[in-house]
């Protein structure tokens, strides 16, 4: 294991605001030999969270370096009213150790407690319409993400990414900054999505205008027709 690359590495995770127990991470997977491995990376915002992915490469002479990582800005979900209950159940369960121990991760005697409380919770929320909300806010970012109800709409709607690189001679942008872009984005967005539906109301209402002026009232319908 090359030393120094460990450390320029471990420089490369600083400069973007990661330093606690990087180099133990970097050390576990590099111990492998990958051609190629990620280490994951999570910072809260107020109710939000923003999940990273830095990628790591082998290149010349086995030696690794940080080619670029992914950021993605997750908003809090908003439970409607009626489904506050089930929440707080659901928030009851260690659902990342049963994604984990479905996988074959870890074994846990002591999760099939949990597993048999979270079969009864499932089949309460499969009662909800919008059950597959309460999967997204406690599944996303697990093995059991896959198997989310509409996880690609809810993603959406929840979800923004972005892929920053690292470019030579020029200082890489930190977490922190890459998190406040993507809010920034975030807000755009939801700027852009507010005046779409403006202007779809705006020319609905347009469209239907002339529609109610052509209309004739049917008394005046049924004198022509007497007079002819």
């Amino acid at each position: 294991m090359n030393e120094k690359n460990i450390e320029m590495l471990k420089a490369r995770l600083g400069s973007l605001g990661f330093v606690e127990d990087t180099e133990a991470m970097l050390r576990c997977a590099i111990c492998f030999l990958p051609q190629q491995f990620q280490l994951s990376f999570l910072l809260a915002s107020g109710k939000d969270s923003c999940h990273f992915t830095v990628h790591f490469l082998k290149g010349e002479k086995d030696l690794y370096d940080c080619l670029y990582y992914q950021a993605t800005l997750c908003k809090a979900v908003a439970v409607p009213e009626e489904m506050k209950e089930m929440d707080e159940k659901m928030d009851a369960i260690d659902w990342k150790k049963l994604a984990a121990c479905r996988e074959g991760d870890i074994i846990d005697v002591a999760v099939g407690k949990d597993a048999l409380q979270a079969a009864l919770l499932l089949e309460e929320l499969s009662s909800f319409t919008q059950g597959n909300l309460l999967q997204y806010k406690y599944w996303a970012g697990t093995a059991l993400e896959s198997i989310i109800e509409g996880a690609g709409l809810l993603k959406n709607r929840f979800e923004i990414s972005q892929r920053f690189y690292f470019v030579e001679d020029q200082p890489p942008i930190s977490a922190d900054e890459a998190m406040r872009f993507l809010q920034s984005r975030w807000a755009e967005k939801k700027v852009q999505a507010n005046q779409k539906l403006l202007a779809k109301k705006s020319s609905g209402s347009q469209t239907s205008a002339p529609k109610l002026l052509m209309k004739r009232p049917r008394k005046l319908l049924k004198q022509k027709t007497e007079r002819s």
